[in-house]
């Protein structure tokens, strides 16, 4: 069973089984190592009360930084913000430069 790392849907839907095969049918060791070590780790929470308890961490945790690690996974929304941010920049200064040449302008009238 491939991972189709490009359905936002399919991914969502993984499960730490699904990523334990992925792995297995891969021959990927190393991936499999990683993934029983953050499957047992544990993590504090602690309640309203003040009380702590300890709990292993979510495939919510695991699975992106597996997606990423070992099948290269880069998420959209990181690079499609970085450039969507660049763009927003370079609009605003345009609107600056505009906005002065034109004052610019009418004092040379």
């Amino acid at each position: 069973m491939a991972i189709d790392i490009q359905s936002q849907e399919a991914i969502k839907k993984l499960k730490l089984v699904d990523l334990v095969n992925d792995a297995v049918e891969r021959g990927d060791k190393a991936a499999l190592e990683w993934l029983k070590k953050e499957a047992n780790t544990l993590k504090k929470r602690t309640k309203a009360d003040g009380t702590t308890y300890e709990v292993k961490k979510s495939i919510v945790e695991i699975r992106p930084r597996y997606l990423e690690k070992f099948l290269e996974y880069k998420p959209k929304g990181r690079s499609s913000s970085t450039a969507s941010k660049e763009r927003k920049k370079k609009e605003q200064q345009k609107a600056l430069d505009d906005l002065f040449a034109a004052a610019f302008e009418k004092l040379g009238k």
